[in-house]
């Protein structure tokens, strides 16, 4: 049997049995190229904030859930399904970082699943639609979205945006049994999208695209039955808003008129559509190449151009080329948010971005090839099909050697530093990455280049002088914790690790109050601040004031053991036994191997002549042999 009649009787086949083999095939080439990812393990990027540093997610109840609900910043966005997912991660694999690559890796399934079917909604057969749900799947551009931890919201938010699109195909339907019933639901999925990740907000404006692909009649209908999904939009841009507002991402190059960031984000928009067909140059990180006060270079300013072609094209075809169209369109406002007209964050272009904007370009290309296949002459047909499988290949090949690439800080920025030498950030992260065993030449190697090319980041200082404490040298790291905080004076961290050093080497406790209080002043949530302000307070027999600040430490850390010990040993010495026998309990509970906690619960319950004091000591020479 010849291959062209091979084709000819697989269309022959029930159109069931081709859908399930289409789907099976876009999930199996899918999983076996992006599976390595679960080999990757944590990152010092982001996912200390989201998850190895942050309580909130450390446990599964109803008053973490109501935190992550009512907190309206975390990690500068609003996500609290997000951080939903991740404290239920965390409560099966706690600091696993498999489990959560699995999740990822599940949701990215998910999605392709979803792309499948959504494909087939917009008009494509099941061998299409396996086509395009493959692109989606195996897409280098992909790779951050499904490999980082931290971008649990990019898959988690695109599952329930696709469901929403589905839902509303489902409501327009003429045929549509109930349709309040699709609408309702689409309503919630929208909701649960939102309240994934903010960028969902553009969801009404793509159903506005939607309408015109099913070719809709404009009606103040259309415009009514997205009145709730502007709403809601609405509410979640201004939560995002003041969540980028408050964590300072939105600070990048905020000082060019919006007139000028537009042809920036003409640039990135050529920049996205280009790697989309050749995903050349990809990096974890790529930085702004100016800031504020340097002069735009000048040819961003004919990167609009081809938009202006592309714009035109597309208000000449938007009668005869309704698919082309809208799958550029599609495109244009999934990306839009992303383009830096607005600037935010440290990035001018991050690959994650693409994640739901590829699926318009997606429709454009397999709208494409369906006009190929119905060209007359067969070697042309044939020679495009060669084509775009060498470019599958190709992509299948470039994703499985830059998943290694996200296996940990060590190989994620030292592939940044190979991409970007002369950009500080990439040395600053990859020194504060904790290799085990530490490699402090390298460390000291990368604080010094990242200060040499930025000597204004109060980070750099901030870590070389903790670098210089690990080699007990007192007095440079005390140095250069000074320069860090001229720098930063908000850098609560170095003001605590300088205050150490004068009450510890310099024996000047008025000095290392001042330094504490400095703290927390800076950051009234730094709980390590206040223990060492009460420790200070208690040198200094300021015995009311030390208790606040104890108290308040543990206030903003409950969870903390070793706030619990300080606090403790404190009430002890107050002859508080019973409050004391409390704090060590909840140290306890938070570190149930650690012998010292059971030591200094034996010593509380033997001051007040609980006989279970033994059974602790008992409990604390066992963990210790």
């Amino acid at each position: 049997m010849e291959i062209q009649d091979w084709f000819a009787s697989i269309r022959q086949w029930p159109a069931a049995a081709q859908q399930r083999i289409g789907l099976l095939a876009a999930l199996l080439v899918t999983f076996m190229v992006m599976v390595p990812s679960l080999n990757n393990e944590w990152l010092n990027w982001d996912d200390q904030s989201y998850v190895l540093r942050n309580p909130m997610v450390w446990e599964l109840n109803g008053e973490s859930v109501g935190e992550m609900f009512t907190t309206p910043e975390q990690v500068g966005l609003y996500h609290p399904l997000t951080m939903l997912s991740l404290a239920t991660d965390y409560h099966f694999w706690e600091q696993n970082a498999f489990g959560f690559h699995l999740t990822n890796l599940l949701f990215h399934l998910l999605n392709v699943l979803l792309v499948f079917f959504l494909l087939q909604r917009l008009g494509r057969n099941a061998w299409w639609a396996c086509l395009g749900a493959i692109i989606f799947g195996i897409h280098p551009m992909h790779v951050e979205s499904v490999a980082w931890i931290s971008t649990r919201k990019d898959v988690l938010y695109t599952a329930f945006f696709l469901l929403s699109f589905l839902a509303y195909l489902r409501y327009i339907q003429a045929d549509a049994r109930r349709p309040w019933l699709w609408y309702g639901g689409m309503i919630l999925l929208f909701a649960a999208a939102l309240l994934s990740k903010a960028i969902a907000f553009i969801f009404p404006l793509l159903l506005f695209l939607i309408d015109y692909h099913q070719r809709r009649p404009f009606s103040w209908r259309l415009i009514l039955e997205k009145v709730p999904l502007f709403f809601l939009a609405g509410i979640t841009l201004y939560v995002a808003t003041l969540g980028q507002q408050s964590s300072d991402s939105m600070e990048s190059v905020d000082a060019y008129p919006l007139w000028k960031t537009v042809f920036i984000g003409a640039r990135n928009a050529n920049i996205y559509l280009g790697k989309f067909v050749a995903p050349l140059n990809l990096s974890p990180f790529h930085p702004f190449p100016f800031y504020g006060g340097v002069e735009i270079p000048w040819w961003y300013y004919l990167t609009a151009l081809p938009w202006l072609g592309i714009a035109g094209a597309m208000w000449w075809g938007r009668k005869k080329h309704r698919e082309l169209v809208f799958g550029m369109a599609f495109f244009m406002v999934a990306m839009g948010p992303y383009l830096q007209i607005l600037p935010y964050g440290k990035a001018i272009t991050a690959e994650r971005y693409t994640y739901v904007a590829y699926l318009g370009l997606i429709v454009v290309l397999l709208v494409a090839l369906e006009r190929v296949g119905e060209w007359k002459k067969t070697v042309g047909k044939w020679a495009i099909g060669v084509l775009v499988g060498l470019w599958l290949v190709g992509m299948a090949v470039e994703t499985r050697l830059y998943l290694p690439v996200w296996k940990d800080g060590d190989t994620l920025w030292s592939h940044v530093i190979e991409d970007y030498p002369d950009h500080y950030f990439a040395y600053l992260s990859r020194a504060k990455w904790e290799t085990q065993p530490p490699n402090p030449r390298r460390v000291r190697a990368d604080l010094d280049r990242c200060i040499e090319l930025n000597p204004n980041i109060a980070e750099a200082w901030y870590e070389r002088a903790r670098l210089l404490e690990g080699k007990q040298q007192w007095d440079a790291a005390f140095e250069e914790y000074s320069r860090a905080l001229e720098l930063d004076p908000t850098l609560a961290r170095a003001a605590v690790n300088r205050g150490l050093i004068r009450a510890q080497r310099r024996r000047d406790m008025a000095g290392a109050l001042q330094d504490f209080n400095l703290a927390v002043e800076a950051q009234p949530d730094y709980a390590l601040g206040y223990l060492n302000r009460g420790l200070a307070h208690l040198t200094m027999k300021n015995i009311p004031a030390a208790r606040a600040d104890y108290d308040r430490a543990v206030e903003l850390e409950p969870w903390n053991a070793v706030f619990r010990r300080y606090r403790g040993s404190f009430l002890l010495s107050q002859n508080d036994q019973d409050a004391a026998e409390a704090d060590f309990t909840a140290a306890i509970e938070s570190e149930p191997t650690n012998p010292e906690n059971y030591r200094l619960r034996a010593q509380a319950r033997q001051s007040k002549g609980d006989p279970r004091w033994e059974e602790d000591l008992d409990r604390a020479r066992e963990l210790e042999r």
